[in-house]
């Protein structure tokens, strides 16, 4: 589990396209590509982690709060 301040340095980090590809995956509940690879770099899922592409309870909530 990411906790906020790991979550907060991965949302900075992003475009204002990939804040938008973000939220659009939390609405579809699951991962896009571009999502999945981003919380990869930033360390907060490793490759592979999520095959069933579904984006973990932390990061959900944490999005729920972005908008």
């Amino acid at each position: 589990m990411a906790g906020t301040d790991e979550l907060d340095r991965w949302w900075d980090g992003l475009s204002e396209e990939e804040r938008a590809e973000a939220l659009q995956s939390r609405d579809a509940g699951q991962l896009s590509d571009g999502v999945e690879r981003s919380l990869e770099r930033a360390g907060l899922i490793m490759p592979g982690e999520r095959p069933d592409r579904s984006i973990r309870g932390d990061v959900i909530q944490y999005l729920k709060m972005r908008h």
